[in-house]
């Protein structure tokens, strides 16, 4: 079953690099193709993947290749400035940007000699897990990818919206995406997973994204992401965020689970001063499934990090969360605190949560911890102790849990924006 998998993903990957517009987008391809036929693909019995099962995808009929890129002629954000992949490629004509001085949106392969030189320098060294198929297997179908390159000391007034359109099942659709801050920039990126009304809800289909980051010294990126899925699709993401000295990197997430959604997101602070924030809510139903995968690398002292990842778990969903911290040897004065708050709605619901330190420096402050559970009882009833209804008491708590996390987004138009979504979808499942 896998190796059939494999074997149909690898004809796709050559197929992929065969047709490469570049000599040096061919080679990266390749490379990843390459590897990607090399190395096994997850089971049961893989560490990483011990509560996530991944016999639904190897038997779906999901690896063809998306349509030709076209002008998207669907409904997208009113936004001033916005660039769109549809089915994992860049398309400029339904991208714009006029509002971010010192911002470049260029794709892979119309990308000028300077351009590519940032490209090349930093593709794929970002993302660099050897060991992982479908980080492999996105290097081996890279297409018209998009590089974002904040200039030196650029800090537009507006967010820049990355826009990721599904437009039909039954495909498999590959997204890369590389973004540069320069030293002491800002810049406030929210990127949107969107699926065409026209996706049959329930034709299967295949998402692999990767987003690499590199905040160079004094920048600072605030990244907000939104994933969520009409049709039952399995998406596999990545996130890898390199920090340079006195850096700063947040990342603001929702996830409401497809039928199997996967995101790896991995942080490494390599000089004195950076600092991360990953701050979660997922949200699975039915019998969804939802797996975060994180890792926040202290490579050097004086840097600090502080995680929060919320799920609300309903049905017979799955919820998986799995946080590492790492403070490296001679890592010293890290501030580190992880922590994971589930709420079980149902009793035939499931969270396996792991958080992780791994302490190699003995003048750190570290602290994790991990909590499931149902609605608290003695706030219950309080609530309805005076008057309110248990379906209305039951739905505050739940809005006050998420409402925990949304208030930390910086930017209110996406506290807005996932707030009504989140809620409208809870409403719907009580």
């Amino acid at each position: 079953m896998s190796g059939d998998f494999q074997t149909r993903a690898s004809a796709l990957a050559q197929q992929g690099a065969e047709a490469a517009p570049t000599p040096w987008l061919e080679e990266f391809r390749s490379r990843g193709a390459a590897r990607f036929g090399a190395l096994p693909l997850p089971t049961l019995k893989t560490e990483a993947w011990k509560y996530t099962s991944l016999r639904g995808l190897f038997e779906a009929d999901v690896l063809h290749p998306p349509p030709t890129p076209a002008p998207y002629e669907g409904a997208l954000p009113d936004v001033a400035n916005r660039i769109v992949l549809v089915n994992g490629n860049y398309v400029a004509q339904s991208s714009r940007l006029s509002e971010l001085d010192g911002i470049e949106c260029v794709s892979f392969d119309h990308a000028t000699s300077s351009q590519r030189d940032v490209v090349t320098q930093h593709l794929g060294r970002i993302a660099d897990d050897a060991k992982h198929p479908f980080l492999a297997l996105n290097e081996g179908m890279t297409g018209n990818g998009v590089l974002v390159r904040a200039g030196e000391s650029a800090s537009p007034r507006q967010p820049l919206h990355l826009i990721h359109v599904d437009t039909g099942a039954g495909v498999s659709r590959f997204a890369r995406v590389l973004i540069v801050l320069s030293p002491m920039s800002e810049l406030t990126l929210i990127e949107h997973y969107l699926s065409s009304e026209a996706i049959d809800a329930h034709t299967e289909s295949f998402t692999n994204s990767v987003t690499e980051v590199r905040v160079m010294d004094g920048a600072k990126l605030v990244h907000c992401r939104i994933q969520v899925s009409r049709a039952p699709s399995y998406h596999i993401a990545g996130v890898y965020a390199d920090l340079d000295r006195a850096a700063s990197y947040e990342l603001h997430q929702l996830t409401v689970a497809s039928r199997m959604t996967r995101n790896d997101i991995r942080v490494r602070m390599l000089a004195p001063g950076g600092s991360c924030v990953l701050n979660g809510i997922y949200l699975c139903r039915e019998r969804q499934h939802v797996d975060n995968h994180t890792c926040i690398e202290h490579c050097a002292p004086h840097c600090t990090s502080q995680e929060d990842f919320h799920g609300i778990v309903l049905d017979r969903a799955r919820a998986v969360f799995n946080g590492r911290v790492h403070i490296h040897p001679g890592a010293q004065h890290s501030e580190a605190r992880l922590d994971n708050r589930n709420l079980l709605l149902s009793a035939d619901a499931e969270v396996d949560t792991k958080p992780e330190l791994e302490i190699y420096a003995d003048d750190v402050k570290c602290a994790h911890g991990a909590t499931v559970g149902d609605l608290d009882a003695d706030a219950m009833f309080y609530l309805t102790s005076r008057g309110i209804d248990p379906t209305t008491a039951r739905s505050l708590l739940v809005h006050g849990f998420a409402r925990a996390r949304i208030d930390q987004i910086p930017n209110a138009s996406v506290r807005e924006q996932i707030e009504d979504l989140l809620f409208s979808i809870l409403r719907g499942a009580s």
